[in-house]
């Protein structure tokens, strides 16, 4: 599918390293993802939701003039995904490593951030949002709600649980732990 029908679908993407777009400037990208929700024309200026979360991750208007992840570090870079989706409101989101690269304080903010777009603030059964979160450090998981975690090996799932369960196991055990318990050779 083209990303047009990925977005029209409710599908977002949170890239671990996505690139930098010389030539467009954060804000107007952000009017474009607005936009499609409300079905209203892209405009000029920024509509107040949308000030209101470029503050929550501490983005001022000054940084909405940028060119798109040019020159961002890394938390910026991260930052700038989390804003462009809750922009887009999308239904599905693939959240690629968002911790990847990110110090200790930037994960907490992307993290309420995650929560606030997977629905965790409403009870299970009104939630309507949903998404998958692919970590490799895992420090991510302390501060998102996550319902199931799965451990990939050999191109296949090789174990679900528990997200803190298995995180646990694989701290103490590392991977060779999932071998051994899967019977993966």
């Amino acid at each position: 599918m083209t990303t047009t029908e990925r977005v029209e679908l409710g599908l977002g993407v949170s890239f671990q390293n996505p690139p930098a777009i010389r030539g467009v400037k954060l804000k107007d990208l952000l009017n474009i993802e607005s936009s499609k929700k409300g079905a209203k024309p892209a405009s000029e200026e920024l509509d107040p939701e949308t000030i209101a979360l470029a503050e929550k991750l501490n983005f001022s208007d000054q940084f909405l003039e940028r060119d798109v992840n040019l020159g961002f570090s890394g938390g910026e870079v991260k930052r700038s995904e989390i804003l462009q989706l809750l922009a887009q409101e999308p239904d599905f989101i693939m959240f690629d490593e968002p911790d990847s690269g990110v110090d200790i304080e930037n994960v907490e903010l992307l993290a309420e951030e995650i929560n606030v777009l997977l629905d965790k603030d409403k009870k299970p059964g009104l939630r309507e949002k949903s998404g998958l979160l692919i970590t490799h450090l895992g420090y991510i998981l302390n501060f998102v709600g996550a319902n199931t975690a799965h451990v990939l090996m050999d191109g296949r799932i090789a174990c679900s649980g528990d997200p803190n369960e298995i995180l646990e196991d694989i701290r103490k055990e590392g991977f060779k732990g999932c071998v051994e318990c899967c019977g993966i050779h």
